[in-house]
């Protein structure tokens, strides 16, 4: 992999990506399997090479995203959009291989979309309890949005920043 001209100074950056993408993998398997154990996403396993490419994108686009605007932090509405836009593009998540084909649910079809607002949400500090704070037809449509159009991490970042305004019922 390439990186832009000018913006990798460093000549350990390989290896310091590569420890940030082990590190954040096993913070996303640790959600997965958390909302596995509750029930929330059925039928389904990680596809840990598919995570890897999507964990190792989101921190490409960010430090290119970075070096273009040239910002030293990522804003966390940033990072939470343009971890659900990696997610969605790789979809690590997957129906298991003994899924019963009579079982499957609208709901497990969208299971990267959902995991994806949750991992959003999740690096904004919402948890669960604070989901039910949405309407169905947010997450509705958020979940539509997500698998039919195309995700512009710039855009997503000023949803994610509203969508965070409006469950802590702060003014924008």
């Amino acid at each position: 992999m390439t990186y832009p001209e000018g913006c990798v100074q460093d000549p350990e950056y390989n290896k310091k990506l590569e420890g940030r993408v082990v590190s954040r993998m096993a913070v996303v398997e640790d959600i997965f399997n958390d909302l596995k154990a509750s029930g929330y996403l059925g039928n389904c396993h990680i596809n840990r090479a598919l995570l890897f490419s999507a964990v190792e994108s989101y921190y490409t686009d960010i430090d290119r995203i970075k070096c273009f605007h040239d910002i030293s932090l990522t804003d966390e509405h940033k990072k939470a959009a343009f971890s659900m836009k990696w997610l969605i593009k790789f979809r690590p998540i997957q129906l298991s291989p003994d899924c019963d084909d009579k079982i499957i649910k609208k709901g497990d079809i969208l299971v990267n979309e959902r995991f994806a607002i949750y991992i959003g949400l999740n690096l904004l500090d919402i948890g669960l309890n604070d989901i039910d704070k949405l309407s169905d037809k947010f997450l509705q449509n958020m979940s539509y949005n997500l698998r039919f159009r195309e995700v512009d991490g710039m855009v997503l970042s000023s949803m994610m920043y509203l969508l965070q305004r409006g469950i802590n019922q702060e003014v924008p």
